[in-house]
């Protein structure tokens, strides 16, 4: 649990994002691998494609943003993209769209949707909650003043 929540605070401060924002790739410069006679290491371009990727400074990873904060395990959970990072320069983009198109990140996306949605409106649930207890209320008002009434 603690290397998780580290882990999320590297990412969180090379973003500089909180939870209702995804991370914007704010680095200049990333190191390099070297994989035989190639140099490789993550691509700023990568971020424009894919709103949900963030880079781990420290670890020299990345990570799925939304998966890494709607996702508790459950829902065909991948730890490489959530707890590990991904680090595969050269199959990257192959990563990322098998990534990006499974089970548990549309449902990690969904979530996120959802979350910005209850932030941006309030708490859907908790206004048609509101809006029906305020009915049954002044249901009840008419009903016990027909009640009296016919008591008289």
């Amino acid at each position: 649990m603690e290397r998780e929540e580290n882990m999320e605070d590297e990412a969180a401060s090379a973003s500089g994002n909180t939870v209702s924002n995804p991370p914007s790739a704010s680095i200049e410069k990333v190191p390099s691998q070297q994989f035989g006679n190639q140099q490789r290491s993550c691509i700023r371009g990568w971020f424009d494609l894919y709103s949900w990727l963030e880079y781990s400074i420290t670890k020299d990873t990345t990570l799925c943003f939304t998966c890494r904060q709607f996702l508790d395990g459950g829902h065909g959970f991948h730890s490489t993209f959530t707890v590990t990072g991904y680090r595969n320069w050269r199959k990257a983009m192959t990563a990322f769209k098998t990534h990006h198109v499974s089970a548990a990140h549309k449902f990690a996306m969904e979530a996120w949707a959802e979350f910005r949605l209850r932030k941006q409106e309030g708490s859907r649930l908790g206004n048609m909650l509101e809006k029906g207890h305020a009915k049954i209320v002044q249901e009840n008002r008419e009903y016990m003043r027909a009640v009296v009434e016919s008591q008289r």
